[in-house]
C-alpha cells in the first residue's frame, strides 16, 4: 500500500513537472521570439499539448492564455479564448481563470460572463470571490467588492482570509466617506498586526467620530505612528494618509509638526497639491526649498516641477539647476534645468544642462532596422559622421537611443560653433521627457514617458510645423508603393518640389524601391517609433494609402492626403462581413484628412458612406482625381519598362502574362489558397506566355517548393505592382483591385473566380461579375479557353469603352500632378463647418459606455428608431466589441438607424495631461485650475483625435457611467460640437453611495455641459438638488425628456408566442407577477422576496416571474431558498422580448430604492397590464395618482402589500395612461435638444 502510494506521488509530481516544462518551453519561445513565436511549429504543437493537460489540470489556464496573448492578433486571440470558455464550460476552475485572463485585458464583460458562469457551477467556490472582490476594487464597484466580501465571510475560506476580508469591508466603508459604519466594521475586525493602511484608516473613522483616544491608540499601533513617536520618522502618519489618498486625515497629522521644522513645509506642499491648493502648495514648496538644510535632490526638483507646471519658467530653472547639482541627482533633473532655461531665451545657459542631462548608451544603434543611416555603427562611428550626415540621420534613425545619440553630438557640434539655439533644439530631441510631468512625491523616479501616443501629442505641442517635410505611409509601411510611391517619384523629379524632404514610415523589415534607398532626399523612419511620432506632428504633408497609427491627428495647417489602395469590389467599411466593425480606424482617418482623392464615384462613395463619413466631409475635401499609381502604368518609360522586363527575366519578345490572385488571410485555409494557386499555375504555363507570379508570401512559399513551377518568375518584392501592369499583356486576377488598374490599357482582363459563391457570402461584393471588365472564368477548362482566345483574337475580355468611362475616367496620365497642385492650394478642411444649420439636419453624436440589455439600450434604440432622418442625423460613439456583443437585433436597429463611429486607440494626451486625469479621479480630489486647464486641453485633443474637428451640432454622453467619456463630452467644446449634454438616467448621488463610487470624480465635470437631462421629473427635483449642493452644479442646468417608448413595437412583440418554458410557469399556481430590471442592489428584489415569504399561507399561490440578470442573481438564488419561496420564484435570466410574459402576467411589481425612470412601468401600462411600484420620485412621475396603479414603500412590507393588492385583484387594469401622446411628446423634447430650437 505505502509503495503504491510512493509510486503515485512520484507519478503526480512528474506530471507536474511536465506540464510545468511544457509551459516553461512555451515562455521561453515567446520571450525570445514575440509576436513571431507563432511561426515556430513548436508554438502550435506546445499549444496543443498544454490545452490537453489543462483539460485535466486547469490551474495554469491563466498563464497559457496570457502567454497566447503576447503572440496571437487581438481578434484571434479572444477568438481562441472564447473557443476555450465554450469548451470548458463545465469547469468552475477554467471560468475562473478565463474571468481573471479576461479582466486582466480589462475585457470586464467578457470577465463578468465568465464569473457569473462560475458562480451557477459552483456558488461556493472560493477563488470566484477573490477574483471578484480584487477586480470590482479596480473598477470602483462598492457594491460588487462588498457583495464578493460579504460572500467570502460566509464561506469556508482559510482564517487569513476571512481577517482580510472584514478588513477590506470596514475600510470600503471608509473610502466611502462612511466613517460611522467604517468604525464599527474596524470595532469588529482582528487589527492585530494589520498593515498601516488599516490601522490609520481606523483611526481617521475613530476621529470622525468623536472617538479620539481610539485613534490615538490605532496610530501608536501602526510602523508610522511607532516611528513619528520615537522621532525617526516624524512625517510618517502624514505620508501614509496621503498614500491613502486622504489629505483632510493628513492635515490633521501635521498637526504632530512644528511649524518651523522644514517638514512641516514639504508635508503641507503635498497635502496642497493633493487637494488641489496649487497656489498654496508653491508656498510652500518656496518655504521648503529656501528653509530645508538637507533636502534632497528630488525634493528640490518636485518644488521646481510645481514651479514649471505654474509657468514660473524662473525659479523652475533655478531649482532645476540646484538639484541637478546635488548628490545623486537623477540626470532628468539637468534636462528640465536645461529645457526651462531654453524656454526663457538662455539658451548659451541651457546647453551644458542638456549635455548633463542626456544619457548615453553604449549601443544606441541597436534597435536601428538596416535602413537607419546610423545600422551597424558604434557610438564612436556615429560622433565621427559628417554634420550633414548626422542632420540626415535625425529624419532616418528610429528609436530614441539612436536619436539620442545623434542629437547629442549635433547639439555639440552646434554649440562649439555658437549657433546656441540651434542646438538646443536638438538637445531637446535627447530625451523622451520633454514636457514636464505632474510631481509624483514617493516615486524615486517620476511618471515615465507614455507610449506612441503620448509622444505625438508632446511632439505637436513642442515643435512648429516644417512645410518642407513630406511624409509617406503604404500599407501601414509594408512596403514603398501604390499611390504614395508615385506621389514620391513625381516630387523628387519636379525642381518646383526640389525643397522637400521626404521620409518613409515602414516596418523593420518594409519593402523599400531601390529608387529610394539611392536617393539622399529620402530616409526611413520604422513604424511607431519615437522620432515616426516627432516627424508625423510636424510634418506639412501627409500622403497615406490606408490609415495613419490610431494616436496620430491633423493639426490646423497640417496636409493629410488620404489616396486610399484602389477601387473596390470587395465590401469595405459597414458592409464588410467579416469583421463588420473593425473600420474604426479608416473612418477617423477619413475624418482627419484634409484631401482624399478616388478615381471614380464608386470608390468615394464606397470610402465615405460605407465608413459612415459622408455628410461629415467638408465639401472640397474630396475630389475624383484619378490615380497617381496609375500614372506609373500610363507613363512607364521604354527605359523604365526594358528594366522591368529585366527584373521579371521576360524576354523583349514574349508575352507577360501576370497573374496576381487576393489573399484571403484566414489561417484556416491557407491550404485552400494553396492548392487552387498551384492548380491554376498549371494552366497558365500552358498558355505559352512568360507567367509572372505576385502573391502572398505563403502562397509564393509553396510554389517555389514545388519543382513544377521552377519556370515560373516570381515578381521581386520591390517592383512596383504599377509598373508590372506597363508591360503586362494578359492579366489574371480574382477579386483584386489591381483589375481596375489594368483597364485603362485596353489589353486583356480574366477574373478567374471559382469561389464567387463563397467569396461574396464571406465578404460581401459591390459588382456582380458581370459588371467587371474583361472576362470571368469559373473552372480550370474556362480559364485554359480564356486564355487560348487572348492569344488568337485582340478584342477578347479587352474592357470596353463604357468600363473605361465607368472606372477610369480620370486616367490620363496627370492625376499625380493635379493632386501635388491641389496639396499646394488652401486647405478647406481648416474651415469652419459649413452650412451651420437649416439645409441639412442637425448632426448629434452619442455616446453610451456599451449596450447591455437594460433600460439605457432600450431607451437608445427607440429614440434611434423614432428621430426623423430629415431632422437629426444620429451618429454613435462605440467600441466595436459593444455591438459585436449586443443582441444581434440591438446592433442591428442601431446600424441601421444611426452612424457608428467604431472607437479604437488610447487617449490622445501629453504625460501632463495624462497624469492631470489621473489625479483628478482620485477620491478626495478638488480640481485646481492648472488641473482643470489640462483635462480640458486633454479633452479637446481626444475629441480631435476622434472626429476630426467641429463635425457635430451637439454631443451627447446617453449614460452617464464611464468617466473617461464624461470628462471628454463636458469639456470637448468646441472640438466635437458646440453644444453638449448628459443624460442621467438615475438619481446619481444614490447611484454613488450604492454602486459606483467613483461617480463623484465624473459630477466634477457637469457644470460644462449645457444641459443635465434627467428621464423624469422626480429625478429631475433628486438630481438638481443633490448635485448643487455636493458639488455646485447650477440648478438651471436641468431639464426633462423622458425615455421613449414605441408603443406600437411593444404590443407587436407582445404577441410573439410563449417560450415552452415560460408557458409552463404560467400554468403553476397564480396569481403571477412579473418584475422586469437588472439584478443589482438599486432594483430591490431582495425586499420583493422578502414580501412573498412573510406571508407564506396567504401567498401560498403567487409565482414571481424575475426577467432580467446581473451580478445580484446568486444571492437572490440563495436567498429565495432560504426563506422557503424557491419553488414560487422562477428566475428567468435576460429575455430578449420580455412582453409575452409581461402580458401574460397579473401585474408588474418594480419594488426599486432608486431608478431613472422605469422603463418597464412604461411598457407595462402600455401594455394595459396593471403596475405596482415603491413610492420614489420618477415612478411618481408616471403613477401620478391611483388610476394608474398602486405605489408602496419600498421595503419588504411595502412589497408584500403590492402582492396582496395583486391577489386580491386590487390594482387598477385600466389607465388614463396614452402611450401614443407620451411618445410624441418625448420624441419633441429630443428634437428640441439635438436641434438646439423649439421643434414644431
Amino acid at each position: 500500500m505505502l509503495s503504491r502510494l510512493k509510486r503515485s506521488t512520484k507519478e503526480l509530481l512528474t506530471q507536474q513537472r511536465r506540464r510545468q516544462g511544457r509551459l516553461d518551453r512555451l515562455r521561453a519561445l515567446v520571450d525570445e521570439h514575440g509576436a513571431q513565436a507563432e511561426s515556430f511549429p513548436e508554438f502550435e504543437e506546445l499549444c496543443a499539448e498544454i490545452e490537453r493537460q489543462l483539460r485535466r489540470y486547469p490551474e495554469h489556464a491563466f498563464e497559457y492564455l496570457v502567454l497566447l496573448s503576447r503572440v496571437l492578433p487581438q481578434t484571434r486571440m479572444f477568438d481562441r479564448a472564447r473557443a476555450l470558455e465554450a469548451e470548458h464550460s463545465d469547469s468552475v476552475q477554467w471560468m475562473t481563470q478565463l474571468g481573471e485572463f479576461w479582466f486582466s485585458l480589462e475585457e470586464y464583460r467578457d470577465g463578468d460572463r465568465a464569473l457569473g458562469r462560475a458562480k451557477v457551477l459552483d456558488r461556493d467556490y472560493l477563488p470566484i470571490y477573490l477574483e471578484d472582490a480584487a477586480v470590482q476594487r479596480i473598477r470602483r464597484n462598492y457594491f460588487r467588492e462588498r457583495q464578493a466580501l460579504e460572500t467570502i465571510l460566509k464561506l469556508d475560506a482559510p482564517p487569513q482570509e476571512l481577517r482580510r476580508a472584514e478588513i477590506r469591508l470596514a475600510k470600503l466603508e471608509y473610502e466611502r466617506g462612511n466613517f460611522a459604519g467604517a468604525a464599527a466594521a474596524f470595532e469588529r475586525a482582528d487589527l492585530a498586526g494589520a498593515p498601516d493602511a488599516a490601522l490609520l484608516a481606523a483611526a481617521e473613522s475613530a476621529r470622525r467620530t468623536g472617538a479620539l483616544p481610539r485613534r490615538e491608540e490605532l496610530i501608536l499601533a501602526s510602523d508610522a505612528g511607532r516611528a513619528v513617536a520615537a522621532g525617526t520618522d516624524p512625517g510618517a502618519v502624514v505620508r501614509e494618509y496621503l498614500e491613502l489618498g486622504d489629505p483632510e486625515a493628513a492635515r490633521y497629522a501635521l498637526h504632530d509638526l512644528p511649524e518651523s521644522d522644514p517638514l512641516h513645509a514639504w508635508y503641507a506642499l503635498r497635502i496642497a497639491y493633493d487637494q488641489g491648493k496649487w497656489a498654496e502648495a508653491a508656498e510652500h514648496g518656496d518655504r521648503f526649498a529656501d528653509t530645508a538644510s538637507d533636502p534632497s535632490a528630488k525634493q528640490i526638483a518636485d518644488v521646481a516641477l510645481l514651479a514649471e507646471i505654474r509657468g514660473d519658467l524662473a525659479r523652475a530653472a533655478e531649482l532645476f539647476s540646484r538639484a541637478a547639482g546635488m548628490p545623486g541627482a537623477n540626470p532628468d533633473f539637468a534636462y528640465r534645468a536645461g529645457a526651462t532655461l531654453h524656454r526663457l531665451g538662455r539658451h548659451e545657459e541651457a546647453v551644458p544642462f542638456f549635455l548633463a542631462g542626456s544619457v548615453v548608451d553604449p549601443r544606441a544603434c541597436r534597435n536601428e532596422p538596416s535602413y537607419s543611416p546610423i545600422a551597424g555603427l558604434t557610438n564612436e562611428e556615429i560622433d565621427a559622421l559628417p554634420t550633414e550626415t548626422l542632420e540626415r540621420a535625425v529624419y532616418g534613425v528610429s528609436a530614441q537611443l539612436g536619436i539620442a545619440q545623434v542629437c547629442r553630438e549635433l547639439g555639440r557640434r552646434y554649440a562649439d560653433a555658437g549657433r546656441f539655439r540651434e542646438a538646443c533644439e536638438m538637445l531637446t530631441l535627447t530625451s523622451l521627457r520633454r514636457p514636464p510631468g505632474l510631481p509624483r512625491f514617493d516615486l524615486d523616479v517620476h511618471t515615465p514617458p507614455g507610449r506612441w501616443h503620448q509622444l505625438f501629442s508632446e511632439a505637436v505641442d513642442m515643435f512648429d510645423i516644417d512645410p518642407d517635410l513630406v511624409i509617406y505611409e503604404s500599407f501601414h509601411g509594408a512596403s514603398t508603393s501604390c499611390n504614395p510611391l508615385a506621389m514620391c517619384l513625381h516630387a523628387l523629379e519636379s525642381p518646383e518640389n526640389a525643397h522637400l524632404r521626404h521620409v518613409w514610415i515602414m516596418q523593420f523589415d518594409g519593402v523599400i524601391d531601390p529608387r529610394l534607398l539611392a536617393d539622399p532626399r529620402v530616409t526611413f523612419v520604422r513604424r511607431t517609433s519615437a522620432n515616426a511620432a516627432r516627424l508625423l506632428a510636424t510634418a506639412g504633408t501627409i500622403i497615406n494609402n490606408l490609415s495613419v497609427e490610431v494616436g496620430y491627428y491633423r493639426r490646423e495647417g497640417q496636409r493629410y492626403l488620404n489616396t486610399w489602395h484602389g477601387i473596390p469590389w470587395k465590401h469595405l467599411g459597414r458592409h464588410e462581413r467579416q469583421e463588420t466593425y473593425a473600420f474604426g480606424n479608416i473612418t477617423r482617418n477619413l475624418l482627419q484628412a484634409s484631401h482624399i482623392i478616388a478615381p471614380d464615384d464608386h470608390t468615394m462613395r464606397a470610402l465615405l458612406e460605407d465608413h459612415n463619413v459622408g455628410e461629415l466631409v467638408r465639401p472640397g475635401v474630396a475630389r475624383l482625381t484619378g490615380y497617381p499609381r496609375v500614372d506609373l502604368t500610363l507613363n512607364a518609360s521604354e527605359a523604365r519598362k526594358a528594366a522591368v522586363r529585366a527584373a521579371v527575366g521576360a524576354p523583349e519578345d514574349s508575352r507577360v502574362l501576370l497573374y496576381a490572385p487576393t489573399w484571403r488571410g484566414k489561417r484556416d485555409v491557407e491550404h485552400l489558397d494553396r492548392a487552387a494557386t498551384l492548380e491554376t499555375l498549371r494552366v497558365l504555363q500552358e498558355s505559352g506566355a512568360h507567367v509572372v507570379l505576385r502573391a502572398h508570401q505563403f502562397v509564393e512559399t509553396a510554389v517555389r517548393a514545388d519543382p513544377r513551377f521552377a519556370d515560373i518568375t516570381f515578381a521581386p518584392g520591390n517592383l512596383n505592382t504599377n509598373e508590372l501592369l506597363a508591360i503586362t499583356d494578359v492579366l489574371v486576377t480574382d477579386f483584386s483591385s489591381v483589375l481596375f488598374d489594368f483597364v485603362p490599357l485596353s489589353r486583356p482582363i480574366i477574373t478567374h473566380i471559382p469561389d464567387l459563391a463563397e467569396y461574396e457570402s464571406e465578404r460581401g461584393l459591390y459588382f456582380a461579375h458581370t459588371e467587371v471588365p474583361g472576362h470571368a472564368t469559373f473552372t480550370l477548362a474556362e480559364l485554359a479557353d480564356a486564355l487560348a482566345r487572348t492569344a488568337s483574337d485582340p478584342e477578347f475580355a479587352v474592357p470596353t469603352d463604357a468600363d473605361r468611362q465607368r472606372f477610369s475616367p480620370h486616367e490620363d496620365g496627370r492625376a499625380t500632378a493635379r493632386v501635388w497642385e491641389w496639396l499646394a492650394q488652401d486647405i478647406d478642411a481648416d474651415r469652419p463647418l459649413d452650412p451651420p444649420r437649416g439645409d441639412r439636419p442637425a448632426r448629434a453624436l452619442f455616446s453610451v459606455g456599451g449596450l447591455n440589455p437594460n433600460g439605457i439600450t432600450r431607451a437608445l434604440t427607440n429614440l434611434f428608431l423614432k428621430l426623423d432622418p430629415s431632422e437629426v442625423s444620429a451618429y454613435l460613439l462605440l467600441h466595436k466589441s459593444h455591438l459585436e456583443f449586443a443582441e444581434p437585433e440591438t446592433s442591428a436597429a442601431i446600424v441601421e438607424h444611426a452612424r457608428v463611429i467604431p472607437t479604437v486607440g488610447p487617449n490622445a494626451a501629453t504625460r501632463l495631461e495624462l497624469d492631470a486625469l489621473d489625479l483628478a479621479s482620485q477620491r478626495n480630489r478638488v480640481i485646481s485650475p492648472e488641473i482643470d486647464e489640462l483635462l480640458t486641453a486633454g479633452a479637446r485633443r481626444e475629441a480631435i483625435r476622434m472626429t476630426g474637428r467641429d463635425r457635430f451640432d451637439i454631443a451627447i454622453d446617453f449614460d452617464g457611467y464611464s468617466l473617461p467619456r464624461t470628462t471628454l463630452f463636458a469639456r470637448q467644446k468646441p472640438a466635437i460640437a458646440p453644444r453638449n449634454a448628459q443624460f442621467l438616467h438615475n438619481a446619481m448621488r444614490a447611484e454613488q453611495r450604492i454602486r459606483f463610487t467613483w461617480l463623484d470624480s465624473a459630477f466634477a465635470h457637469y457644470k460644462h455641459f449645457d444641459a443635465l437631462v434627467s428621464v423624469s421629473d422626480g429625478v429631475r427635483e433628486q438630481n438638481a438638488h443633490d448635485l448643487a449642493e455636493s458639488h455646485g452644479v447650477p440648478e438651471h442646468l436641468h431639464r426633462v425628456i423622458e425615455n421613449l417608448v414605441r408603443a406600437d413595437e411593444v404590443r407587436e412583440r407582445a404577441r410573439a408566442p410563449l417560450s415552452a418554458d415560460a408557458a409552463a410557469w404560467l400554468d403553476e399556481g397564480g396569481p403571477h407577477l412579473a418584475t422586469v430590471a437588472r439584478l443589482s442592489p438599486e432594483k430591490n428584489h431582495e425586499a420583493l422576496i422578502r414580501g412573498l415569504a412573510s406571508e407564506p399561507q396567504r401567498f401560498a399561490d403567487v409565482r414571481l416571474g424575475i426577467l432580467g440578470d446581473g451580478p445580484f442573481r446568486p444571492a437572490l438564488e440563495a436567498l429565495a431558498a432560504e426563506l422557503g419561496v424557491a419553488s414560487q420564484v422562477r428566475f428567468f435570466g435576460h429575455v430578449s422580448n420580455p412582453y409575452p410574459i409581461m402580458a401574460a402576467c397579473d401585474a408588474l411589481v418594480m419594488p426599486s430604492l432608486h431608478e431613472g425612470q422605469g422603463i418597464a412601468l412604461l411598457e407595462a401600462l402600455t401594455l394595459g397590464l396593471p403596475v405596482a411600484a415603491s413610492d420614489i420620485p420618477p415612478f411618481r412621475s408616471v403613477i401620478p395618482d391611483a388610476r394608474y396603479g398602486f405605489l408602496f414603500e419600498p421595503d419588504a412590507a411595502g412589497a408584500a402589500s403590492a402582492i396582496a393588492r395583486a391577489l386580491d385583484d386590487a390594482l387598477p387594469r385600466e389607465t388614463p395612461f396614452d402611450a401614443e401622446a407620451y411618445e410624441a411628446a418625448s420624441l419633441r423634447k429630443y428634437v428640441e435638444l439635438i436641434v438646439g430650437e423649439e421643434a414644431g
